[in-house]
């Protein structure tokens, strides 16, 4: 605790991915899975691209009252602060499907050497449900380290890459980094921001596995 306190906001806000990207890692399918294909390919002046094709969602929890869900995809790259200017994509939306297949591919281009090599650097994708008349409802994330992208051979689309299934989880707001945040949040703009914008999600109620929020 001593050593976080240490920490500045920005290096707290690497600590909290770190951590959520290793839950990821090891959690349990219990709010479903995606699955992804992933490879760089090198440009000129120490820069890559980064591809990502989000392939399909499995088994994902139903939001609404007929126990199905409208989903859609966000695909990103994390931490926001070291990737300010490569925008965020998002697909179409699903309707009353808990199985969405996307087939759709996404690239990140001319990121620096240093920041794809960056610590705590991920590939996140994020599964929401389309609301009609309210907020977009929070199912899971997921996330891909950096480091775990691999390159891909000259010519070869990402359609062939291998697959990567991947459990989506909720993380919780108990993470040590994230409670110092909050904390911070109270005085320092950036840890507000910060804090704001992942309780708009991870502080949503999302349905226990096996039910529907309307029902319990």
């Amino acid at each position: 605790a001593e050593y976080m306190g240490s920490l500045t906001t920005v290096e707290l806000i690497q600590e909290y991915y770190r951590s959520v990207e290793e839950n990821s890692l090891t959690n349990t399918a219990d709010y479903g899975q995606v699955t992804i294909r992933t490879g760089f390919m090198e440009e000129t002046g120490n820069k890559y691209t980064i591809c990502v094709r989000l392939e399909d969602a499995a088994n994902l929890i139903g939001m609404d009252r007929n126990g199905l869900s409208d989903p859609y995809a966000i695909v990103d790259l994390i931490p926001e602060n070291r990737f300010p200017s490569w925008k965020s994509y998002k697909t179409g939306v699903q309707d009353r499907n808990l199985n969405p297949c996307f087939g759709i591919s996404f690239h990140f281009g001319a990121v620096p050497r240093n920041k794809f090599r960056s610590d705590a650097a991920a590939i996140r994708v994020t599964v929401m449900d389309r609301n009609v008349f309210l907020s977009d409802s929070f199912m899971g994330e997921t996330y891909v380290p950096l480091r775990n992208v691999t390159q891909m051979a000259v010519g070869v689309a990402e359609d062939v890459l291998d697959q990567i299934v991947l459990p989506l989880i909720k993380p919780a707001d108990s993470e040590g980094p994230f409670q110092i945040l909050k904390a911070r949040s109270f005085w320092d703009k950036i840890a507000k921001s910060f804090v704001s914008k992942r309780m708009k999600l991870i502080g949503q109620y999302l349905p226990p596995p096996g039910h529907d929020k309307d029902n319990i």
